[in-house]
């Protein structure tokens, strides 16, 4: 049994993930119980991620092996809710074992909006193949609900092989918040083209990219050998 995992760069020297964690600590209380722990290079404890603030957390996994229960912990054991409102996830699964449903409870154990999508249930719905092709959210009494981003939709779609050529970001009323599509070769193996739309359907320069297309380039021998970036008129852009 995995009691603790500890980060460090390539000279051997401790280092920390992007989530500023440097050390993840596990320990085993029987029952399908597992307590966990994560501290930064400071021995401070740290969070889930920076957008999940549990800290110390109890994992109860079921009979079948798969994560039931997330309980945020104080020092003594106890149920105590974090900075967004939540003190304990449900995470729920469809027949074939994805990930379909999370719920979300304050430490009273009611529903509440909590944790980063503020949703008091959210939902992953999948393909006949396994594909991840929606995420939605909802409140407390099963109402549609954007995060505060104002995301409340993410729709994906597939090709034949199983490659993700579309996403589509929606907000509340349907509007579409961002539009990505993937090009592959008629293979599958490898992807050629990601292009940014608006609204509309049409090239646009994304704000946080910098460019409407990226080119893939490949090698003769099918590694990849750079990228290419391009606006909305198929015209080269020099990035940094």
């Amino acid at each position: 049994k995995r009691t603790s995992v500890k980060f460090f760069d390539k000279d051997g020297q401790p280092s920390e993930n992007a989530w500023g964690i440097h050390r993840y600590q596990w320990t085993y209380e029987g029952n399908g119980n597992v307590l966990e722990e994560r501290f930064n290079l400071a021995g401070e404890p740290k969070t889930i991620r920076p957008d999940f603030t549990f800290y110390k957390v109890r994992l109860e996994f079921g009979d079948d092996d798969l994560l039931d229960f997330i309980y945020h912990l104080d020092e003594d054991g106890n149920l105590v809710n974090n900075s967004m409102k939540a003190a304990m996830d449900r995470i729920v699964y469809d027949n074939e074992g994805n990930f379909s449903r999370w719920m979300v409870f304050d430490k009273d154990k009611k529903p509440v909006e909590g944790n980063a999508p503020e949703f008091a249930i959210g939902e992953h719905l999948y393909d006949a193949r396994g594909n991840k092709v929606e995420m939605r959210g909802f409140d407390v009494v099963g109402r549609n609900k954007a995060m505060p981003t104002g995301v409340a939709r993410v729709l994906n779609s597939y090709d034949k092989y199983n490659n993700q050529i579309e996403v589509k970001i929606l907000d509340i009323e349907g509007n579409v918040l961002q539009h990505v599509k993937r090009a592959y070769s008629e293979d599958g193996r490898r992807i050629e083209w990601m292009r940014f739309y608006d609204s509309d359907g049409n090239l646009t320069i994304h704000p946080q990219a910098n460019f409407a297309q990226m080119k893939f380039e490949y090698a003769e021998d099918g590694s990849m050998a750079g990228r290419k970036y391009y606006d909305a008129k198929n015209q080269e852009i020099e990035m940094d």
